[in-house]
């Protein structure tokens, strides 16, 4: 809730009120995807105190229809710091959505999901990280080509960026790098998606595009698998997954 209400402020209960659900909506809609018209869209958005946002199928889709296909919001390069806390792809993404410019695209990291409900390991361990992270920020001092200071986090600025990067971020090879967008965070697990994701090349602005697996009826989920290995035991799976 804290995290929520650092960067929500006076509407931070929109991000599980029911009864905000149509503003949040209208922002994904009316700033993002002003291109697609309602009814030409293959997708709408169903919200539960549960699982939060999620994708559900606004019509039967037969196997290889193509879902969505968004820009990323930002894009975090594996190899970018050396430093151990920002090192690795969902730190550079964390930097990158600290990074964004205030107003439209800021707004829209806005909607992004903050992680609910950790296990009280998860969470000790993320609030190690925002820490560490937090003061490798600070020492690195990154700034524009301007000269003004351009990630200067706080510690609770610093744990909303990470957790909804580890939770909302995916994962890309050659370069290894992370992307996030506010549609491709909207998709539950399944251990048998429904539909299959994809992060196009660099050249192609690393798009993100979701396309049905198999055959989907309106109402159901468009899923996912979190794992990159579905073939390992159910109990290697849920270790993972907690």
């Amino acid at each position: 809730e804290a995290i929520n209400r650092a960067y929500y402020g006076d509407r931070a209960d929109e991000s599980s009120s029911e009864g905000d659900h149509g503003t949040l909506l209208a922002l994904i809609a009316d700033r993002l995807l002003t291109s697609i018209a309602p009814q030409e869209r293959a997708w709408h958005i169903t919200s539960s105190d549960q699982l939060g946002r999620s994708l559900v199928a606004a019509t039967d889709l037969a196997a290889g229809t193509a879902v969505f296909r968004e820009q990323p919001l930002a894009v975090g390069d594996a190899a970018a710091f050396s430093e151990r806390a920002l090192s690795g792809d969902m730190a550079s993404l964390a930097v990158q959505l600290l990074r964004l410019p205030a107003g439209r695209s800021l707004d829209a990291a806005r909607l992004l999901q903050v992680p609910a409900n950790l296990p009280a390991r998860s969470a000790k361990q993320l609030q190690m990280w925002a820490l560490s992270f937090q003061m490798a920020l600070q020492a690195r001092k990154l700034t524009r080509p301007d000269g003004v200071p351009d990630v200067d986090a706080d510690r609770v600025t610093a744990l909303w960026a990470l957790g909804v990067c580890s939770a909302n971020g995916h994962n890309a090879k050659d370069p290894e790098r992370a992307v996030v967008g506010v549609l491709a965070s909207l998709m539950e697990h399944s251990c048998e998606p429904s539909c299959e994701f994809a992060v196009a090349d660099m050249a192609q602005g690393n798009a993100l595009t979701l396309c049905t697996a198999r055959d989907v009826r309106a109402g159901e989920a468009l899923s996912i698998s979190y794992l990159h290995e579905e073939s390992m035991p159910v109990a290697a799976r849920l270790s993972q997954l907690a």
